[in-house]
């Protein structure tokens, strides 16, 4: 079945839709859902949902342990959801080669579903998913039902929590999206990241990203990872453009391609064999004759937290940064906003943060890395804005 999204008039339709989902199981989930179907994922290992993480307004939940936890956040901000599958032994398909692994969620207001690429028998599959305030919910103040579950959640539930919506301090009317929260200025459209293993393709694929529908914007790629660099990232079978890299002590890059549109998969190819960290940022309203103002970047020698500096060329230019470090280590209490923070323990850690400068000059985004840090790599890039 593949349905188109509903619009506001049916979104009363989708609640009651939903809330029948919590007690009848996943089949009737299938009957809304859109994005990727579980029969699309090659060789796909259906897993329960072990453990979640959820990063809002400073704070962290556990939906497990506290099913239908709530946390109130106003319409301009993101929160951020990782959570782990753990896959069987065997594929649905019966074997145990390289697979895949797939969850659905309705942080948008409908249920989405996504397959999640390098998955393998017996493996613990993280996926960090961002989320924010979306046109298809109604005006703030609002309570949102949000859960997140596979083909083996028990009941078709993996989590549940609920999200208070309200309007953005000093506005007395909800900003209709998370877009809208600069007023014309650049500004973070969209953010999603990944992780796992990349075994015998090379490849790891970033699924379901959504650019939009194209005009004055900008996708930027990060890619964190251990034991190889990429070799290319495309988007919609488009190439993108390295923008910086360090690789020292861990691989830290930054890709990034020209007024993107539509949802498609980000696929990053790697030199070899390794754990990786992908995530993807979709920036609005940016200088498309050079969108790249300035690029830095810097490792250390002896353990430490990571932190990076760049000159920023414009005022109004917005700074991304990318520390990648042991996963020995985890990070924490970024200095610039964060964008994802994901782990793979006793491999790596990627994680990436942005901001917007005030005025041109130096920024400095820095990390804080537990028991006294280790080795890292770190990049930053200025994406230049409009105007």
């Amino acid at each position: 079945m593949n349905p188109t999204r509903l619009d506001r008039s049916g979104w009363t339709v989708l609640v009651l839709a939903s809330i029948v989902l919590l007690s009848v199981g996943p089949f009737v989930h299938d009957a809304f859902a859109m994005g990727q179907a579980p029969s699309t994922c090659p060789n796909r290992y259906d897993g329960q949902i072990t453990s979640a993480t959820i990063s809002a307004g400073g704070r962290t939940y556990n939906p497990l342990a506290n099913p239908g936890v709530a946390f109130t956040l106003p319409t301009n901000e993101q929160y951020t959801v990782t959570f782990t599958i753990q896959t069987p032994a065997q594929s649905s398909q019966g074997n145990s080669g390289p697979g895949s692994t797939w969850y659905s969620s309705d942080t948008n207001g409908y249920y989405y579903g996504a397959c999640v690429a390098n998955a393998g028998p017996n493996e613990n599959v993280t996926t960090t998913v961002t989320a924010g305030y979306s046109n298809s919910l109604p005006p703030a103040p609002f309570q949102q039902g949000v859960s997140f579950y596979t083909l083996e959640s028990p009941n078709g539930v993996g989590f549940s929590y609920a999200v208070n919506w309200t309007s953005p301090a000093g506005n007395s009317q909800a900003a209709t999206s998370a877009q809208t929260a600069t007023s014309g200025g650049i500004s973070l459209a969209n953010t999603q990241s990944t992780s796992g293993t990349v075994t015998s393709s090379d490849q790891m694929t970033l699924a379901n990203f959504d650019a939009g529908t194209g005009g004055n914007s900008l996708l930027v790629v990060g890619i964190s990872a251990n034991n190889q660099g990429a070799t290319s990232v495309a988007f919609n079978g488009q190439e993108l453009t390295r923008a910086v890299s360090s690789f020292n002590n861990n691989d830290a890059e930054f890709w990034y391609l020209k007024d993107p549109s539509g949802t498609g998969n980000v696929a990053v190819t790697f030199a070899g064999q390794t754990q990786a960290v992908v995530g993807a940022y979709l920036v609005s309203n940016v200088d498309q004759a050079a969108p790249v103002a300035n690029t830095a970047a810097a490792y250390n020698s002896a353990s430490s937290s990571p932190s990076i500096s760049i000159k920023a060329v414009n005022a109004n230019d917005m700074v991304l940064d990318l520390p990648s470090i042991y996963g020995g280590q985890t990070l924490g209490s970024p200095t610039c906003t964060q964008g994802w923070d994901t782990n793979i323990p006793s491999a790596i850690t990627g994680a990436s943060s942005s901001t917007v400068v005030s005025s041109a000059g130096q920024v400095t985004c820095g990390w804080t890395a537990g028991s006294g840090g280790d080795l890292w790599d770190d990049v930053a890039v200025e994406i230049r804005a409009m105007g």
